[in-house]
């Protein structure tokens, strides 16, 4: 046990002997008067015991670098994060595993999300941070918890080809295919910039258009104030009935929207979306995590039968060539890699056309 161990499990045990005799004590009197009681110590330790106790402990100088993407605790010793699209190990641990145990219990508090064995996983929004959360009985070795930082300013096009995302023929053309109405997908691994991408093409969208967005976790910005977001309701919700993506696709029907965006499709809601983009809701876009274009419409087909047991591959192939007109790929290191027309469906599948 270092000295920062050794102190913590000091201040944590006067701590709770003070809540015990003074209940109402706020944590932080409680804390400043364990000060006092041991004056001799350098300000560095008693700000590193503040942290601990009061706020985010050792993650707070990665939840305040905005270029740290990603953040991933597998246990109070065990952290990585992810920066310039490098995964790193980060030296500084929390100091005991009840410490770590209550910075994940503040941002339940903080989210109004929760986890027990009974419901072992949750997903939700956290500041600035998307986060996943699973523990026992499926993981056993503690809390693992994810957090990814979400895009607080959309890109635009401009910053795109200012990043040399893409040739400028390749940016007009995604353009031209915005205001033509056209359906398509953006595909890539994690990581590969899909909701970036789609928030720049939701930037470029007349402001006179009604958006209705569709999204497990809120990652998309609306792009004008007659646009409205739908989130879904899962089980982390406690009691409450749990409403999915297929739900908010039936709702945004009755909305009168110029288009329907889907943040990611990963489940039996790929029908709806379907079923929505081939009867008259032209212009819709959604993200799909898939390495390649023919595997993307393999996951597509797939998704789509989750929520049509009773279709064969026939009618599943023939929806998605009424609905959708396009790829997008993109590739890890976030740049286009390339785009795909639907050109035909053949006996064998679709055809795949190079733009």
């Amino acid at each position: 046990m270092n000295e920062q161990q050794e102190l913590y499990k000091q201040a944590n045990a006067f701590i709770g002997n003070n809540l015990k005799q003074h209940p109402s004590t706020p944590i932080k009197e409680a804390l400043d008067q364990f000060f006092q009681n041991h004056a001799s110590w350098g300000n560095y330790l008693k700000e590193r015991l503040h942290k601990e106790f009061l706020s985010c402990g050792p993650l707070e100088k990665l939840l305040n670098d905005p270029e740290v993407t990603d953040i991933m605790v597998n246990h109070h010793s065990q952290i990585w994060y992810k920066k310039n699209n490098q995964t790193l190990p980060w030296k500084t641990p929390f100091l005991s595993e009840q410490s770590y145990r209550n910075f994940v219990q503040k941002v339940c508090l903080e989210s109004g999300i929760y986890f027990n064995l009974d419901q072992p996983y949750v997903d939700g929004a956290w500041k600035n941070f998307r986060v996943h959360i699973i523990s026992e009985p499926l993981y056993s070795n503690s809390i693992c918890l994810t957090l990814r930082r979400k895009k607080q300013n959309s890109w635009t096009f401009s910053e795109l080809k200012e990043k040399q995302w893409a040739q400028e023929e390749s940016i007009a053309f995604i353009r031209s295919l915005l205001k033509q109405k056209k359906s398509f997908l953006i595909i890539g691994a994690t990581g590969s910039g899909k909701t970036s991408v789609l928030n720049a093409c939701l930037n470029e969208l007349p402001d006179n258009e009604r958006i209705i967005v569709i999204e497990d976790t809120d990652e998309i910005l609306l792009p004008n104030k007659i646009s409205v977001k739908l989130l879904t309701r899962t089980q982390s919700d406690k009691n409450l009935k749990t409403f999915s993506q297929s739900d908010l696709i039936i709702q945004a029907l009755r909305m009168n929207p110029s288009r329907i965006i889907v943040g990611e499709v990963r489940g039996a809601e790929a029908k709806d979306m379907l079923m929505a983009f081939a009867t008259g809701h032209e212009g819709g876009l959604c993200s799909l995590h898939a390495h390649n274009a023919q595997q993307a419409l393999i996951r597509l087909e797939m998704l789509t039968q989750l929520g049509a047991p009773q279709w064969n591959l026939k009618a599943i192939r023939q929806l998605i060539f009424l609905s959708i007109q396009y790829i997008i790929e993109l590739s890890t290191d976030r740049k286009l890699k390339q785009i795909y027309k639907l050109a035909s469906l053949e006996d064998f599948g679709f055809l795949l056309e190079k733009v």
